[in-house]
């Protein structure tokens, strides 16, 4: 699922998400109130602010014990702060009093940061947003939204998920107004989840026309309505997923998943038709993804895929770039009984250009607050909950607010801390960028893979343009090591006579002289030699480059490797060695040259 937000100003827009979190939601159970707030750090004020719940929530948790608290993981919340310096966060599923059986509520609470809990104000906005009547009907998965400032202050635009109108509501006086598109967006599937999986808007503020792109069954669609002649426009678009709106400094964009890309579709304004451009250089097999504006209203990208890692995409010149910001080591992952992990994480630019996130570790589990200024990567923990599984996050200018929902007893909070010095903070660091270049529809150009094919021509190119020699894929492997598995020696050279690191290592401790050595590359293995790669380095499982020349069967690497100092008796952490794994393969070759024979 694909979760928007504009972080520049004090509006949200785009829609506001949930997904089920299966593994961690089984068994839940809630109380009647939301519960104390968790112990926070020093900096952070933490405050409950409502229980999560609909009406008979009880009755359905004697009935589908572990269904309920699963379609109950969907709620989410939103934090903002409207031009007066009022905080607020917008939250679902509540019952707020309601009597009808699965009735729910989508509601409002304003806070002060500086009064605590006692200055909780709460208000409903709408019903009926989350569950529908039938139980065909399933439950929402997202609610479109967007907040702008009006000329009557803070409004909430939403799309009722199952009424199917656009509202506008005003926060200062609860004023409300809707426009009915029932006829327009006709339901044409009542067995799934609703929301954001099936429409998004965009409203400029201070105009009148609304951009919507809309799944329906035959494709993709995208649509202006004008609020005031009630026009529709409307036209299919070459899409087979649902796309969603970004406004951005090159202009409004369309993006989706598809053929495993995250893709962006923008109309040229002279010849009005579609283009798309992939922005992802990478597939992305399971994965969420969250999108954001900097401070100069360019798009950023966090993509935390279920390999267990924090992906922070942004524009770098005339490149992109890729940081690994935070990775769960699989294997910890796995000892903790969990085969896939999720992250849920919010963004915020300062308007000092620093960057700002807010994260769960699943496996530690804190919620933390990270930065980057100056290029530095800082952490500090905010509290710790028992489960998060959505956040949201605002840079007001003197506070950071944070919005999250616990699913261990099942309620929404908001955290906040002045936004001064950021002191106390623990510094952490990320591998090197991996940067790439959009070409246009599928085509990404990124140094790993052009390295590997021996193009230097385009290596060239993307190291003029600021492409980071050693920058770190999702396994940690840098452009030499793909040139090297590539048995790409041009590129080689040319990436040693850049002085890219010859004993670079990825996430398993393996360097490019391994992956010569794995690939029989006498040549290459020669090349890293006289460049100072170490022929006796061992890798996490405590193989050297020989280790692996011999498992491999590859005699001519070996007999580099042997002639450069490799060591025949060196010993992985099984205790074997070069000698001892020839002798179990019955390779005799390789016997007679480790032995000296």
């Amino acid at each position: 699922m694909l979760t928007i937000e504009n972080m520049k100003g004090r509006g949200l827009f785009g829609f506001v998400w949930a997904m089920a979190l299966t593994a961690f939601a089984l068994g839940l159970t809630g109380c009647e109130t939301a519960g104390a707030a968790p112990q926070s750090s020093a900096e952070w004020n933490v405050m409950a602010v409502d229980k999560l719940e609909w009406v008979g929530i009880e009755k359905d948790r004697e009935r589908l014990p572990q269904r309920t608290p699963e379609v109950l993981s969907f709620g989410g919340s939103f934090v903002v702060e409207g031009e007066d310096g009022t905080s607020y966060v917008i939250y679902w599923p509540t019952k707020d009093g309601l009597t009808e059986y699965r009735d729910t509520a989508l509601m409002l609470a304003s806070f002060d940061p500086e009064k605590g809990p006692q200055s909780i104000s709460r208000k409903r906005i709408e019903t009926g947003v989350f569950l529908g009547e039938k139980r065909a009907q399933g439950y929402v998965s997202g609610i479109p939204m967007q907040t702008v400032e009006g000329e009557k202050g803070l409004e909430i635009w939403y799309f009722h998920p199952y009424e199917r109108r656009l509202v506008q509501y005003r926060v200062a006086n609860g004023e409300r107004k809707s426009w009915d598109f029932t006829e327009i967006l006709p339901m044409y599937n009542i067995s799934w989840t609703w929301g954001s999986h099936w429409l998004d808007f965009y409203l400029e503020p201070g105009e009148s026309t609304v951009r919507f792109s809309i799944y329906r069954q035959e494709g993709v669609h995208f649509a202006t309505y004008d609020l005031e002649t009630k026009e529709w426009s409307e036209e299919k678009l070459e899409m087979r997923s649902s796309p969603w709106i970004m406004p951005t400094k090159e202009g409004l964009w369309l993006t989706t998943l598809a053929e495993e890309r995250l893709f962006r579709y923008a109309r040229d304004p002279q010849a009005g038709e579609w283009s798309r451009m992939a922005l992802t250089p990478v597939p992305i097999r399971r994965g969420e993804v969250l999108m954001f504006l900097d401070n100069e209203e360019r798009l950023n990208m966090l993509l935390w895929d279920y390999g267990y890692s924090l992906q922070l995409t942004q524009p770098d010149g005339e490149l992109w770039k890729v940081e690994y910001v935070k990775t769960v080591p699989k294997e910890k992952a796995r000892a903790a009984g969990k085969s896939e992990v999720f992250f849920a994480v919010s963004a915020a630019y300062g308007p000092d250009g620093t960057l700002h996130l807010c994260w769960f570790d699943p496996l530690e589990g804190k919620l933390q607050h990270l930065w980057r200024a100056n290029g530095t990567w800082y952490e500090e923990d905010i509290t710790s909950p028992g489960q998060v599984y959505s956040t949201s996050m605002v840079h007001t200018g003197e506070r950071l607010l944070i919005s999250y929902v616990d699913m261990a007893d099942e309620s929404v909070y908001v955290a906040s801390r002045k936004a001064g010095a950021m002191e106390g903070g623990e510094k952490f660091e990320v591998p090197p960028p991996l940067h790439y270049m959009p070409m246009g529809g599928k085509d990404v150009s990124w140094l790993h893979l052009v390295s590997s094919r021996g193009d230097t021509e385009r290596m060239k190119e993307l190291l003029k343009k600021g492409a980071h020699i050693n920058g770190a894929d999702s396994r940690g492997a840098s452009p030499l090591h793909y040139a090297v598995l590539g048995g790409a020696e041009e590129a080689v050279r040319l990436l040693l006579d850049r002085d890219a690191f010859v004993n670079a290592t990825d996430k398993s401790g393996r360097t490019p002289l391994h992956a010569a050595a794995f690939a029989n590359s006498p040549e290459i293995l020669e090349m890293l030699v006289a460049a100072g790669a170490s022929v006796g380095t061992s890798d996490d499982a405590g193989s050297t480059p020989l280790h692996l020349a011999v498992r491999q069967g590859n005699v001519e690497a070996a007999r580099v490797l042997l002639d450069k100092g490799a060591r025949a008796d060196a010993k992985d952490k099984q205790g074997r060695t070069p000698l001892s794994i020839a002798r179990d393969s019955e390779n005799q070759e390789l016997i007679n040259l480790l032995t000296g024979l």
